[in-house]
């Protein structure tokens, strides 16, 4: 039952890290971009990175990693973002700029980033508006998370102008 000890499945994803490892798997030299708690879960997503090989750039803080627990007997995912370091990260803490310097560099976006916190929506904001402005080719999979916000707020934020 639920209530009894049960076995714990780690696995490290993310679509944005998800699409960095696939495209280091199929030999496309990949860059993953957050922010990351300093201290052992931290390290466990670094080693994840190196282990895939694809290159983590983003500052480490003191804090707490983003998580969701897959709940089997209620069929849902629960989210524990609210209070991870990437949801309350200081905006001006991710140099675009540097942060997209690789040679043919491509910017990847989720419609997951701008709806877990303020900070989270201004550096995706940030991120966009860097790429735009640089030429920077840029994609973009909605992928809704109703636990997040509406589909309508989303496509506030992401309807093209």
């Amino acid at each position: 039952t639920r209530h009894l000890p049960q076995p714990f499945l780690r696995s490290i994803g993310g679509d944005e890290l998800n699409v960095a490892v696939a495209l280091s798997l199929v030999g496309i030299p990949s860059r993953w971009i957050s922010v990351l708690p300093t201290g052992p879960m931290g390290d466990v997503v670094t080693d994840s990175c190196r282990h895939h090989e694809v290159e983590f750039s983003g500052p480490r803080v003191d804090g707490d990693l983003g998580f969701f627990t897959v709940l089997p007997e209620e069929k849902r995912v629960h989210y524990q973002r609210r209070n991870a370091v990437f949801a309350q990260h200081d905006p001006t803490a991710l140099d675009w700029s540097r942060l997209l310097s690789a040679p043919s560099p491509w910017l990847h976006m989720t419609g997951i980033t701008p709806l877990i916190s303020a900070a989270a929506r201004q550096s995706w904001e940030n991120a966009i508006a860097h790429a735009a402005d640089a030429g920077i080719p840029i994609s973009l999979d909605l992928n809704h998370r109703k636990q997040l916000g509406s589909l309508e707020e989303l496509w506030s934020i992401v309807e093209p102008q």
